[in-house]
């Protein structure tokens, strides 16, 4: 028999393992579109951090400061996904992936957020 504790832990690592799963296929989704739009439109990949998405616009602002004060830009992009419009929250516009995961290194040892490095379709 499974203690209750025992079955807590099982469902935490079961979220960690969804949340996991999730992510990869999320910014596989994202990446594939964005590739394909190069092509056809004047747009271009550049490389970003997503360190949030929220529900509401905004939702990323009591940060926003400090972030400017070290030289990132935040940026928020409306996405809609079943009907329901979402903010993503990312900063960037870095050049090559390498700049991207430095600044995710450095968000996440002084502000303890973790974003993903993605590719993030900007427009001219």
């Amino acid at each position: 028999m499974i203690s209750s504790a025992s079955k807590h832990v099982l469902l935490f690592l079961l979220g960690v393992v969804a949340s996991i799963v999730l992510l990869s296929l999320a910014q596989t989704f994202i990446t594939t579109p964005a590739k394909q739009l190069v092509e056809t439109n004047k747009t271009k990949l550049v490389w970003g951090v997503q360190i949030g998405s929220f529900d509401h616009p905004g939702g990323f602002n009591y940060i926003r400061s400090k972030l400017d004060e070290d030289g990132y830009r935040l940026f928020e992009t409306p996405v809609l996904i079943a009907d329901k419009t979402y903010y993503r929250v990312w900063i960037g516009e870095f050049t090559d992936q390498e700049q991207a995961l430095k600044a995710s290194q450095y968000l996440s040892e002084h502000y303890l957020i973790y974003g993903f490095v993605t590719e993030i379709l900007h427009v001219d």
